[in-house]
């Protein structure tokens, strides 16, 4: 291996391994292959334990994302990297009590397509969680997708809040 790093974890290995088969030498353990063995697992296991959890946890809490590009170059915005491939004009609903993905994910998306002229709307739904749950925002989420699936897909006229879009006032 070329980093300077490398050869710290190789020495402390094997300085580990060494000082184990002294123990083991010490202790009288006849197979002390088992001993390694034993070690091996207790690596691996652990190993496999904290990349189950790191990912359980950015999972849980937010910044998980395991494509090739977050480790090498990273765009600027999380959906920079996907935003200009989208031809479609795309409608976004978000509530901002939602515990499952990050409202502010979705802003980030809104502005990425707005930057790039391309069509968007972002439809927040205060107190919502992922999806929303009250009956008057049921009814306005179901609403609003028909106007804008009517409007993208029959080519009737645009409503008002597609075009001209709606005030934010305050959370």
């Amino acid at each position: 291996l070329t980093y300077t790093w490398s050869v710290d974890i190789r020495t402390s290995v094997m300085a580990s391994t060494i000082n184990g088969l002294k123990l083991a030498d010490a202790l009288g353990i006849e197979r002390p292959r088992r001993l390694l063995l034993g070690a091996a697992i207790a690596a691996g296991l652990s190993l496999v334990t904290a990349a189950l959890t790191t990912l359980w946890l950015a999972y849980t809490y937010g910044g998980i994302n395991l494509q090739g590009w977050f480790f090498g170059g990273m765009p600027q915005t999380v959906f920079g990297f996907v935003a200009d491939k989208i031809n479609t004009p795309m409608l976004i609903l978000h509530g901002d009590a939602d515990d499952a993905v990050p409202w502010e994910q979705s802003i980030e998306l809104f502005l990425a397509m707005r930057r790039l002229d391309k069509e968007s709307v972002f439809l927040q739904y205060r107190g919502e969680p992922h999806h929303p749950r009250t009956y008057s925002n049921k009814l306005d989420w179901a609403m609003k997708m028909k106007e804008w699936i009517d409007h993208y897909l029959k080519g009737t006229p645009a409503a008002a809040w597609i075009t001209e879009g709606l005030p934010y006032s305050g959370r």
